[in-house]
């Protein structure tokens, strides 16, 4: 919102403003002036009383006289009282001059019935003078004229007749001042709305902006909210209804908030939920293709050399003791794939799982590697390790069927004359790093983490040789994840290291 219902409010109340003020002059000049000569009309009724009382209470007739005196200073309005051509009470600066105007009045005066009061509008001539004596009230005992003087050539406004005990009167008023008086008004009224106008107009833009504060953060939220951002919140106190806006703002945005988290999660569970079906469905897929492959060569052969048996293809008792041989061997390999396959179903699967105690490392790995001693003399391979004593926390059984893996792996991957090592490093959180390492050549950085996988042949013709399933790692890498404990890999300039990390024990 870049200020539209701003400037929207301010411009309606100024216009509100204009017309008001604008208003008020056209009904000043239009009525302002009759509504004042009306007034002295009525005020001239009102000192009717006053000299009335004047000529009839002796006692009070002095502090009458000062009240008349104040509305002359108040009002501005002459006053004579006369009695047989006699001046009894007058405030008025030339006396003769008013008597005789009072004189001449009286030789006119007709006290009859009331007339109806003569519209000002028609007693003026097209210059502003008075045509004559024209009569604007008349009662039973006094007359309310407007008249012009040609001595002093200015409008009157008069009011002569009788009091009681055969007093008689005449206030005089000047009209002039009356109508100036409202031409002043008016513009002193004018520029007083004028200076109104422009103050009133900042106060409202002030006003109004900050009234309207609370909608333009509001504004501000709800884009936020529409771009799934949730952190603002409204932060106004205000006691009305845009407080209740703002607070219900807060409470969308928390339920919005909460609900698209929730939905993010489901979502991420859902998709979590999918891949883990697909990598299930690969997993299953891989594992017949390797099962598959993996048994189809033995039972091949033996089928083959059972069928050579059966035929009394063998001649010889030699040949046939060879036959059974290898019948036996490939059923044996079998065997192994089978329980090794067993095996990893069961830890994989969480139907076996680790018992953790207190054991010495060293001393598995010494009986883990006398199995080795015979097979290394034979094919010239240097067999070290350095002896000394590890405790650690661990099942001892899934930890010595891990590294007889490893060490199953770098025999049959090592060249005849190389060299197998075993020894501990220690690595984070107190923790120690058995490691394999065997000469020879390394991983293939294309490879990656693939050699952990089931059935993951890094040579396939070196492990048909021996008859590797590419099981052992998979065995490895499952039994670690049940210690939560992590295994890896890393090639050596003449070789590869594999190794496998376990909570030491204090000695």
């Amino acid at each position: 919102m870049k200020h539209g219902i701003r400037w929207q409010f301010t411009l309606v109340l100024m216009g509100i403003l204009i017309i008001l003020i604008g208003g008020t002059v056209v009904v000043n000049r239009l009525f302002l002036k009759d509504s004042y000569m009306n007034y002295r009309q009525d005020l001239m009724e009102q000192t009717y009383d006053l000299l009335n009382a004047y000529v009839t209470d002796e006692s009070r007739r002095e502090e009458i006289a000062r009240e008349i005196s104040r509305y002359q200073e108040d009002h501005g309005i002459s006053i004579l009282i006369e009695k047989g051509g006699e001046v009894v009470f007058s405030n008025m600066k030339v006396d003769s001059l008013f008597l005789s105007r009072l004189q001449e009045h009286m030789g006119i005066l007709v006290l009859e019935e009331p007339e109806a009061a003569v519209d000002p509008d028609r007693v003026f001539d097209r210059e502003g003078k008075a045509l004559q004596n024209e009569i604007l009230r008349k009662t039973e005992h006094y007359e309310v004229s407007l008249s012009y003087d040609p001595v002093s050539e200015a409008n009157y406004l008069e009011c002569y007749g009788k009091l009681k005990d055969d007093y008689h009167f005449l206030m005089s008023s000047s009209y002039e001042s009356s109508a100036e008086s409202a031409e002043v008004s008016n513009r002193f009224f004018l520029k007083v709305g004028a200076v109104v106008l422009v103050i009133g107009a900042l106060v409202l833009f002030v006003l109004i902006g900050r009234l309207l504060k609370p909608l333009s953060d509001l504004t501000a939220l709800a884009g936020r909210m529409a771009h799934l951002d949730f952190t603002e919140k409204y932060n106004g106190k205000d006691p009305n209804e845009i407080g209740e806006l703002g607070h219900a703002f807060n409470v969308l945005s928390d339920r919005l908030e909460q609900t698209i988290s929730e939905l993010k999660t489901a979502n991420l569970q859902l998709k979590n939920e999918l891949e883990e079906r697909v990598l299930q469905d690969e997993a299953r897929q891989d594992f017949i293709s390797g099962v598959s492959h993996d048994l189809k060569t033995p039972i091949a052969i033996i089928q083959g050399y059972a069928e050579g048996l059966k035929d009394n293809v063998c001649e010889t008792a030699e040949d046939r003791a060879f036959y059974c041989e290898v019948i036996l061997d490939e059923a044996v390999k079998m065997n192994t794939l089978v329980k090794k396959l067993t095996m990893l179903n069961q830890i994989e699967s969480g139907g076996e799982k680790p018992q953790i105690a207190y054991f010495d490392l060293t001393e598995l790995v010494e009986r883990s590697l006398h199995s080795y001693l015979v097979p290394c003399q034979d094919r010239q391979i240097r067999l070290d390790f350095e002896e000394k004593a590890c405790p650690v926390w661990a099942d001892a059984g899934m930890i010595s069927e891990a590294f007889g893996n490893y060490l199953s792996n770098a025999f049959h991957y090592i060249p005849d004359g190389g060299k197998i090592r075993v020894f501990y490093e220690e690595a984070e959180e107190a923790r120690v790093r058995l490691c394999v390492y065997n000469s020879g050549p390394g991983i293939r950085p294309e490879t990656g983490e693939k050699i952990w996988d089931k059935f993951y042949r890094e040579d396939r013709a070196r492990m048909r040789d021996y008859g590797g399933n590419g099981i052992g790692l998979s065995i490895v890498k499952a039994i670690l994840d049940k210690h939560n404990q992590k295994v890896g890999y890393r090639n050596e300039e003449e070789g590869v290291t594999f190794y496998m990390e376990l909570d030491r024990a204090k000695e």
